[in-house]
């Protein structure tokens, strides 16, 4: 079985979350929006401590700070041993099982709920808890007329039998119904039914590669040695071996405290006698015990001839320790054990330089498409080598939106057949099948992460924004965490505003009208035919952007700004020779003392819109303006 879907609610920067899983399911986003709490809810789920609760007052998100936290988790893909598993809780026919685990705000008690399928008018008895309760409520059952033609039953268990077997053979008239589950049928800790057949590794951002390699419970050396290593045989040789030692040295052992002990049975029968006669007490030493846990392992690293701890490697070797006790920890239960394994990794691409970043985002795909392996892998990054152009559906893009409960979590996910949709008419489907996965993969991957963007049409354009926020402070739209994306051509804005829209990525967009095109043309000393189609594929360009953008379609549309967009009347290097005043003299300038040829060099124009000494024009400064604030909305 896997896991189908997530609900949270109310947990930490997460109001309300529906999050559907794939075999990886990939979480991307800026820093701090909440990429690892989905990850670590689901941790509270599997491994979290349902008697004592890990779980504080903090932990419930600040918007709703006196609602419970729940997470709800639905599997799918169910075997028949899954089904035997979890027994009435999944019958035969059901696609699907939903667990939930939800920690009471008012009394701070965590405990975990289920459906199954039962008839509801069963409810009040199957929720009495003395016989005699439980007789009445079935006596009533049966009474005018019998109308469920329930058989007699005089014991509380005969009762139970009853109304199972009737459920068994009224299958119509069940529905489901939510009882809260015994922990020892659905706890994560120790030897539980669902523990037994799916289990849940996390492996955080902060896990030492020296802890997971000890022994100890929930580890991952343990969780791999327990598919070949049964303690049990080394445990009663050493509880053997030990007793024999203890006995034979106990005489040896005790005769340390003989003559303290007996003076101390000589002051107490000395009082006792005061008392009573004839009879006497004595201290004596309680035969030795030691309970041992059998045999226990450890891993040392070999590097040639000398042996030293995990703990001593630096810290690049040890995340790869890790991934690789992962791995084997992965491919050892899909051949030895139907039982599921979750990898929910936070920042796999820790301290791991980018051939190896990209290696291991290989391995985890390769592991999670067999699905005759059952693994099933999350992970939270900030790497565009965890991105898989192939499968880009499987990427969940957490950001922070604004509401009138405070900051929440707001998780998008790009379907292409919405992006197919949005750009019916503009971009050809064949051209966003064969584009959309590179695209998203390469030329918008930095912009996945990012708190905002802003397309443009080429590398230039960037410069220009880019220097135009270092005038306020070197480095200012990254510090925002706002991307400024060459979009290479113009007919590339649409498709690139439409693929981060639908990621939930906030998005403006600056291109060209080209309104002067026939002119470069002629100029150029292009035919009369040919300058006829550059100015006919300029137009119809610009209307299909425009058609993209819901506006008038005008040939080439004046010089604006919208509130999706803004349009150059022409291009950049009209603008800047018309708008931006001693633009072509500081750019002189500049290629003389740096010796280069600025064209088309996106670091030179950035250096020039820092310092320039003139104004930077209206047009631009709006622009820009427009972009700052869709972070700050």
């Amino acid at each position: 079985m896997k896991i189908s879907s997530v609900q949270i609610k109310n947990f930490r920067t997460i109001q309300e979350a529906n999050i559907n899983f794939d075999s990886i399911t990939t979480f991307i986003g800026p820093n701090g929006v909440g990429k690892s709490t989905v990850l670590r809810a689901l941790d509270w789920f599997f491994n979290g401590d349902i008697k004592t609760g890990e779980l504080a007052d903090e932990d419930v998100f600040s918007g709703t700070p006196e609602e419970d936290i729940s997470v709800a988790v639905t599997f799918s893909d169910l075997t028949v041993s899954d089904r035997e598993a979890l027994g009435k809780y999944a019958p035969t026919g059901s696609a699907s099982v939903t667990i939930w685990k939800i920690r009471e705000f008012s009394t701070g008690n965590e405990y975990l709920s289920a459906n199954y399928l039962a008839y509801p008018g069963f409810s009040e008895l199957r929720q009495a808890e003395n016989a005699n309760e439980v007789k009445n409520i079935y006596s009533s059952l049966r009474s005018g007329g019998n109308p469920l033609n329930l058989p007699e039953a005089n014991t509380k268990k005969a009762i139970e039998e009853a109304i199972v077997t009737w459920e068994s053979e009224n299958i119509d008239k069940l529905a489901e119904v939510r009882e809260n589950t015994p922990t020892q049928l659905f706890g994560f800790n120790g030897k539980s039914i669902l523990g037994g057949i799916f289990d849940y590794v996390f492996i955080d951002a902060n896990l030492r590669a020296s802890d997971e390699s000890e022994d100890s419970k929930g580890s991952i050396l343990s969780r791999i040695l327990d598919f070949y290593i049964d303690r049990k045989q080394s445990a009663a040789k050493i509880q053997n071996i030990t007793s024999q030692t203890i006995q034979s040295h106990q005489d040896e052992i005790f005769s340390i405290y003989s003559e303290n002990l007996e003076k101390i049975n000589s002051n107490i029968n000395t009082s006792i006698e005061s008392y009573s006669s004839g009879r006497k007490v004595r201290v004596i030493p309680t035969p030795l015990e030691m309970k041992t846990n059998g045999a226990s392992f450890t891993i040392n690293i070999l590097d040639g001839e000398t042996v030293t701890s995990v703990e001593k490697q630096g810290h690049g070797f040890q995340r790869t320790l890790l991934i690789s006790a992962l791995q084997s920890l992965a491919n050892i239960a899909a051949n030895q054990s139907e039982r599921v394994i979750f990898l929910a990794i936070e920042e796999p691409e820790l301290y791991q330089h980018p051939i190896q970043a990209r290696n291991f985002a290989k391995v985890l795909q390769d592991l999670a498409s067999d699905s005759s392996k059952g693994v099933q892998i999350a992970y939270a990054t900030h790497s565009p080598f965890f991105l898989d152009d192939k499968k880009f559906e499987q990427v969940r893009r957490i950001s922070r939106v604004n509401t009138n409960a405070g900051s929440v979590a707001s998780i998008g996910a790009a379907r292409k057949e919405r992006i197919i949709e949005k750009l019916d008419c503009v971009v050809s489907e064949n051209t966003i099948n064969s584009q959309l996965g590179k695209i998203i993969t390469g030329q918008i991957a930095e912009a996945l992460f990012s708190n905002a963007v802003l397309i443009v049409e080429g590398s230039t354009e960037a410069g220009i924004f880019y220097g135009v926020g270092d005038r306020d402070r070197v480095g200012y739209l990254e510090s925002l965490g706002i991307s400024v994306i060459p979009a290479g051509s113009k007919m590339n804005v649409p498709l690139l505003h439409a693929i981060l829209s639908e990621f939930g990525v906030p998005t403006y967009c600056l291109f060209d009208a080209d309104s002067g095109c026939e002119e470069r043309a002629r100029s150029a000393g292009k035919s009369s035919r040919d300058v006829r189609n550059d100015v006919a594929n300029q137009v119809s360009q610009n209307k299909k952007i425009l058609t993209y953008f819901d506006k008038e379609l005008v040939d080439f549309p004046p010089q604006g700004i919208y509130d999706s967009f803004a349009v150059f009347k022409d291009h950049l290097e009209t603008f800047l020779k018309e708008e931006w005043l001693g633009w072509e003299e500081k750019c002189l300038l500049v290629e003389r003392e740096m010796a280069i040829n600025i064209a088309k060099n996106n670091e030179a124009y950035r250096i020039i819109a820092l310092d320039a000494t003139t104004e930077v024009p209206d047009f631009i400064q709006e622009v820009f303006n427009k972009v700052v604030s869709l972070v700050e909305n």
